[in-house]
């Protein structure tokens, strides 16, 4: 997860490849703890909304 400081200012990037180098330790040191698979940080999401505008022709008149 990142802030939407670090995202916007562009450096969100440098702390995915710092988490992935960590995870990459731990599963080094640790392999016993990953039962599943070797760790990686999640990815980045396409998009992000708040509220998600509504696509044309789907808004409602009301008011």
């Amino acid at each position: 997860m990142h802030t939407p400081f670090n995202v916007h200012h562009g450096r969100a990037p440098a702390i995915q490849h710092a988490l992935a180098r960590v995870l990459t330790t731990a599963y080094t040191e640790h392999p016993e703890r990953f039962v599943r698979q070797h760790p990686q940080p999640p990815t980045f999401p396409t998009t992000a909304w708040i509220n998600e505008p509504e696509e044309e022709g789907t808004k409602s008149m009301t008011g």
